[in-house]
């Protein structure tokens, strides 16, 4: 199985998990594919199809989530962090801001 597969998979596992004992549902996974990623059934039938992303924030932060960068490692943050009280840098945010929902459909389109 591919990294991206095995990801997905997951990430469809964890997601179908929170959404059952939340929705008191059933569904499960029938079939992992590209679009959509993943195709659920649940015991009467009922459809549910799964398209799974990562978003950024910023720029490299999926690199990082992977383990491919060390742009959002302890060091690098309070490296941040310090520029910031030195004045030499803004703040970043994540998650808190227009840019993330405009991120997330420029990867869908």
């Amino acid at each position: 199985m591919s990294e991206k597969l095995a990801i997905e998979k997951g990430t469809a596992e964890g997601f179908l998990a929170l959404y059952n004992q939340h929705f008191s549902t059933d569904f499960q996974i029938v079939e992992m594919s590209d679009a959509p990623d993943a195709r659920c059934v649940d015991s009467m039938g009922n459809t549910l199809n799964l398209e799974i992303t990562t978003t950024e924030d910023r720029p490299g932060d999926i690199k990082a989530l992977l383990g491919r960068s060390s742009s959002r490692s302890l060091e690098a943050l309070r490296a941040h962090l310090d520029r910031v009280a030195r004045g030499n840098e803004l703040p970043q945010f994540s998650s808190l801001s227009d840019e993330v929902s405009d991120n997330l459909v420029e990867r869908c389109t």
